[in-house]
């Protein structure tokens, strides 16, 4: 476990160099700022994301489909995407490195996400409602 943690934390510091880390352990780095008010628990988002594993392999990527569409801080996606929604303000950017307890944690999703995998998010709040 400890290489496994130390190949993460250096894969970590090369994809996120300037992070900063959320109370809740997710590493964050804004990209770009936003503006407006912050975002409240129960507004819809519309974000477009892209997900990768911390070697690069994307699994999922809002290109490739509509972007998500979801009510913030009500439980409907991953602890770590949706505390750091919270954060964002419409029109942000930021790429978000979220731990496995915050993710998919052992179970992860089959044939998709490896068990206890961090994963990175690249997130940009299109519209708040």
């Amino acid at each position: 476990a400890d290489r496994a943690l130390r190949q993460a934390t250096e894969q970590l510091a090369s994809r996120l160099p300037n992070a900063k880390k959320a109370e809740s352990g997710v590493l964050y780095q804004i990209t770009k700022e936003g503006s407006g008010a912050p975002v409240t628990p129960g507004q819809n988002l519309t974000m477009k994301y892209k997900g990768s594993l911390l070697n690069g392999t994307v699994f999922d990527d809002s290109d490739m489909h509509a972007p998500l569409q979801f009510q913030v801080g009500r439980g409907q996606l991953i602890p770590g995407f949706d505390s750091q929604a919270l954060e964002m303000k419409k029109g942000e950017k930021r790429t978000i490195a979220i731990p496995p307890e915050l993710g998919y944690g052992s179970r992860g999703v089959p044939g998709v996400i490896p068990a206890n995998s961090w994963l990175v998010f690249e997130l940009e709040l299109l519209d708040v409602k």
